[in-house]
């Protein structure tokens, strides 16, 4: 899917997770960049 440059929105539903410090990534095209999410249940 391509989207135009600007502010985007996503929705994440924790839930399967478990709590903590977990860690996600980001990936477009020529760029790839992870970072940490802290989940609190």
């Amino acid at each position: 899917m391509t989207r135009s440059a600007g502010v985007h929105e996503v929705w994440f539903d924790g839930t399967p997770y478990e709590h903590g410090m977990n860690l996600f990534q980001l990936q477009t095209e020529g760029f790839s960049e992870t970072k940490k999410m802290l989940i609190s249940k």
